[in-house]
This record gives structure tokens, sequence and C-alpha cells, in this order.
């Protein structure tokens, strides 16, 4: 018997069926150009016309959910099981699992029987799909819900990332990094490559020439990093850049090992902060934070 429910927010950039599918409830974020808001519901016929229109000077902005649509979200959840594990962006890019906290807590108040924790990913877009994964797992396997916290927070501090694009200027304008490590973006055939600190903020990892030369550290760093590839798939998110997706899958499966690729398109929440065209890759490895000789 499962000991927990688990639930998620759209900025996983995964395919809503099949999230439904695997039983696990969305929770779902806003987006605005200014003028209008709208609800990213993952819909990815939506996500193409979106690059589009940041290609021809569209800006998007995203903005935190509020307590009480956690609130609502939750108790509709509480349903199901007592027992709820929120995988959530992690709070180095958004403060919205503070309010997840807030009403998870205003619900445990009203109702002493229920637990819910919301879980910092650690990480944004696919990544928090690889800690589903795992809890996806520890719940099938019928794990208790105070131990399955331990692993999964855990978990959470071994999931690597590498995104490569050869623009920075969206992140620098969604203020996720500063102008001065945008400049790198600016400089003539720079790819930078970058990854999430331990505590999920974005930060340059290395300064490249040229795609094919991001793709071959990002490489290198995987074979130094990952554990287990052939027991994982690699989960690879592109920002209206499927063939660049297709291949990074060819050099990482049978570069790396990994037993296959999971291949999803970027959405607007983290989107609005990458721009068009960049990859970014995810997978189990190492402790983010420790350095590999």
């Amino acid at each position: 018997m499962n000991d927990f429910v688990i639930t998620i927010d759209s900025s996983c950039d995964g395919n809503l069926q099949e999230l439904y599918s695997k039983d696990v409830d969305v929770i779902f974020y806003y987006y605005s150009n200014g003028t209008t808001e709208y609800l990213d519901d993952m819909d990815m016929d939506k996500g193409l016309s979106f690059f589009n229109n940041m290609r021809n000077g569209t800006s998007y902005s995203t903005s935190q959910l509020n307590q009480y649509v956690y609130y609502d979200f939750f108790k509709k959840n509480l349903i199901r099981s007592k027992n709820i594990i929120h995988i959530s962006l992690t709070e180095g890019l958004s403060g919205s699992i503070n309010q997840a906290r807030l009403a998870a807590k205003e619900l445990m108040n009203e109702d002493k029987s229920i637990r819910i924790t919301p879980i910092d990913s650690l990480i944004a877009c696919n990544g928090e799909l690889v800690l589903l994964d795992k809890a996806i797992e520890l719940r099938d396997n019928g794990t208790p819900y105070e131990e399955a916290l331990k692993i999964l927070n855990e978990f959470a501090t071994e999931i690597n990332t590498y995104y490569t694009t050869n623009t920075l200027t969206y992140f620098v304008r969604g203020g996720r990094l500063s102008k001065a490590a945008g400049f790198i973006g600016s400089v003539l055939r720079i790819n930078p490559v970058l990854v999430c600190a331990p505590n999920g903020n974005l930060k340059v990892d290395k300064q490249v020439r040229g795609k094919k030369s991001a793709a071959n550290y990002i490489l290198e760093e995987c074979l130094a990093r990952v554990i287990n590839p052939e027991k994982q798939y690699v989960y690879i998110c592109h920002a209206d850049n499927l063939e660049g997706a297709y291949e990074y899958e060819k050099l990482l499966v049978e570069g790396v090992g990994f037993k296959g690729a999971k291949i999803y398109q970027m959405g607007p929440i983290i989107g609005s902060h990458t721009g068009p065209g960049l990859i970014a890759i995810f997978f189990h490895g190492k402790k983010r934070g420790l350095k590999i000789k």
C-alpha cells in the first residue's frame, strides 16, 4: 500500500498525460507578456509559438504561485491520501516553494493527521523529473513517508545538470545571471556551459568556443560524474531545438552508456528565462559541488 501521493509543478516540463498516467498531479504556473497572463498548461504546441514570439522580440515574465493556490491544490489531493510529497522548482530560482510551505502548514494545523512536505528539488526543468522518478519508485515500493523524505532530499543533491546556449541575454534579462556573467555570451562564438550550484542557483561553469566544444565538455563531465548510467535515462530538454536534442541523445547514449534518453521541449516557465535554442541535460550522479579530480 502506498504511504503517500506525489505532486509536482509545471516547471518540470514533462508530458502532462504521462504524469497523470503515473498518478502524479500537477500545479500550473502562470507567465505573462506584460499585458496578458497565461496558464502554463504544458501544451507543447503553444511552446513552439512561445519561442517564436521570443525570437520576434516578445519578452515574458513569470511570477510565484501564492499560498492560497497551493492550499486549494493540496486540499484537493488530500482526498487521495493523508500524506503528500510535493516536488518543487528550486528555491534558488523561485520563492514559490515558500508559499507551498505556508499552505502545507495551514492545512496541517487544521488537521493534525495529515502530512504535506514540499521538497526543494534544488534544480529546475527536467531535473524535477529525475527526482520524480525516484519518488515514484519509493512510492510504488511502499517506502514509508518519513524514510522517503530522507532519501529524496539526499537524492536531490545528486541530480546533475548542464545547460548550453549561444547567448545568456535572456538569463541576464530575467535576473538569473549577472550582467558580468552575461557578457560572456556576447563574445564571438562563445557557447557558455551552465550548471546549478548546490543551492539551485545558476552559474557559468565553462566558457568554450563553439557548439562542438561545449558538447565535448559536457560529455567529459558526464563521464566523470554519472552513477550507473546503464540503469538510468538521461533527460534532455530543449528550447525549440529538437535537432540539437537529438545530437545530444546520440552523443550521451553512445558516449556515456545511458540506457536511453527522454527528450522534452522546454515550457514557458523556464524558457522565458533561457530564450530559444538552449539544450539542458539532467542525470543522477555524484553530489553537486563535489569536485571531481
